[in-house]
């Protein structure tokens, strides 16, 4: 979404880190922390939440590669 929290603009971590960003997740902290509690990785407890879905595009983009 080019945006990290609101506040950093994904342009601006690219440049400052040099590196490309291939892809952000949205913050769930409630979900993530609820997950994690349960030993259970978030995209197979809860595999419809957008956290989730960010989190498979990543992998699927990290496997391409």
């Amino acid at each position: 979404n080019g945006v990290v929290d609101s506040i950093i603009k994904i342009k601006d971590f690219e440049n400052t880190l040099s590196v490309n960003v291939i892809g952000s997740i949205c913050r769930d902290t409630k979900n993530a922390v609820a997950s994690l509690n349960k030993g259970i990785p978030i995209v197979l407890s809860s595999p419809k939440l957008q956290m989730s879905k960010e989190i498979a595009v990543i992998a699927k983009k990290i496997s391409e590669s």
